[in-house]
């Protein structure tokens, strides 16, 4: 390992014991080490072998902590290694970690090194993102996760400033706002949707989003044993995530997306639609115990949350090179930004709103109403006056 033997100090099977390394009296070995910090720190193991497998791994720390100290790690490395640091999170987080580190590596910003990366750099790689098409919602998720792990570096003192550390301003101003789809907006896309040879396997998907609110990991965790298509009624308590490459089962966002939708009539229709399509797949997929689930891409593949909001991306991306005209911003939180606007707007008590969302507070449910318009906002004074 290249270091001096001191004393030729030997263990009790005549082996020479490097700088650093002793023989306990219970026969156990031990390390000792002073790390990067002028701190002395101690490894200990069973046998020699194995303590020489752990100074190896200590030395590459030490020469990978040489180079972070410098700032020479690239952005993904950061990234890594803030994620590491986190420890313990939870299932949905990592998720969104995950989401969020594939966009990152399609990016060249994330080979460029820490020491290199100035304020400009950072608001163009952001501005970069929704020039792309990613909403306004994943760019600051981004901005968020990169602020985060560069403030880490800052006081491991790997780097003097957080690039990262500004107000994203004109993703308010430049960005697109919430509003649900008019009726006509909805028709209009729909009709193109389901007439489109690319994406029209996915018309029905999209009719069921529209009609039930569900985010995407919600849907993708429905199965055909969650609807009761006898009582119109469909059980939302699970999410489809891909966490560390893998397809997994997840709790849904809150305690609150523990839930039951009902079926309106075109969520009825797109569900038997869906369930016929399904069988042609020919196959079962059985995920953490669960199987029967109800969407996959055009390929076979089973459908998780990922895919369908790029999916979604995809297909609202044709529809507006295709319209001719200007058109509605669209994205699968649209979807259920919609569906619920339209319960608001029939005057269902907010409360019973609330439950049909899985919002975690009347509060979220509340903001809703902000988006009324005049003339509705005017029929609900007169209906209470």
């Amino acid at each position: 390992m290249g270091r001096k033997e001191a004393s030729k100090r030997k263990d009790n099977k005549g082996r020479v014991l490097q700088k650093g390394e002793n023989q306990r009296a219970d026969n156990t070995y031990m390390y000792r080490w002073t790390d990067g910090l002028g701190k002395r720190q101690t490894v200990y193991a069973k046998t020699l072998n194995e303590l020489r497998d752990k100074e190896f791994d200590i030395e590459k720390n030490q020469r990978n902590g040489l180079v972070y100290s410098k700032g020479n790690v690239d952005v993904e490395a950061l990234i890594d290694r803030y994620i590491d640091y986190r420890g313990n999170i939870r299932p949905t987080t990592k998720a969104t970690y995950a989401f969020l580190q594939k966009v990152l590596r399609e990016s060249p910003f994330s080979r460029m090194k820490l020491k290199d990366i100035k304020v400009a750099t950072a608001k163009d790689f952001l501005k970069e993102l929704k020039a792309q098409g990613y909403a306004a919602a994943t760019v600051t998720s981004m901005k968020k996760l990169l602020h985060a792990a560069f403030e880490m570096a800052c006081e491991e003192e790997a780097i003097l400033r957080n690039p990262f550390h500004f107000k994203l301003d004109w993703l308010e101003k430049d960005g697109q706002e919430r509003t649900a789809l008019t009726e006509e907006e909805e028709r209009l896309f729909l009709d193109f949707l389901k007439n489109d040879k690319t994406y029209g396997f996915y018309y029905d998907m999209v009719v069921f989003l529209l009609n039930t609110g569900l985010r995407c990991g919600e849907a993708c965790g429905v199965t055909k044993a969650d609807i009761d298509l006898k009582s119109r009624r469909l059980t939302v308590d699970r999410q489809l995530r891909t966490i560390d490459g893998q397809l997994t089962v997840t709790e849904p966002k809150t305690k609150a997306g523990y839930r039951k939708v009902g079926l309106n009539t075109a969520a009825g229709e797109a569900v038997r639609n869906i369930l016929k399509q399904r069988m042609a797949q020919g196959h079962e997929n059985i995920v953490d115990g669960k199987t029967g689930f109800l969407f996959y891409t055009k390929s076979g593949k089973l459908m998780d949350a990922e895919t369908l909001s790029g999916l979604v991306r995809n297909i609202v991306a044709k529809y507006e090179k295709n319209a001719g005209a200007p058109v509605p911003y669209i994205s699968a939180h649209i979807f259920r930004h919609t569906f619920c606007t339209r319960l608001i707007n029939r005057n269902l008590n907010p409360k019973a709103v609330q439950k049909l969302m899985g919002h975690s507070s009347i509060e979220i449910t509340l903001r809703l109403y902000a988006h009324k318009s005049t003339d509705e906002a005017v029929e609900d004074m007169l209906a209470v006056m």
